[in-house]
């Protein structure tokens, strides 16, 4: 079980090898390579691997180091808590 990071921004996130359910603010998808979802704005998720599986995530940007594009395309958020209301709907 993953948690993803916390996106400022739209984004594409590929999913190019295995079996998984993505829990999203919008609900649960079964999924299998290939595919591809459209992130949206301050979207999290989660995800379920049934199997090994491999992301691409896709933010278009001008910006040149890995430093700057984090900085911009991912929010700072709270960890404290543990969003164990997603794991229920799996």
């Amino acid at each position: 079980l993953v948690f993803g990071k916390k996106h400022a921004k739209p984004h594409l996130l590929v999913l190019t090898e295995g079996h998984v359910h993505i829990v999203t603010e919008d609900g649960v998808y079964d999924a299998y390579a290939p595919a591809c979802f459209e992130g949206k704005k301050d979207s999290k998720r989660a995800v379920y691997a049934y199997t090994d599986c491999a992301f691409i995530t896709v933010h278009p940007t001008k910006l040149t180091t890995v430093e700057e594009i984090e900085a911009d395309a991912i929010q700072k958020e709270d960890l404290t808590w543990v969003g164990l209301q997603l794991v229920e709907q799996l």
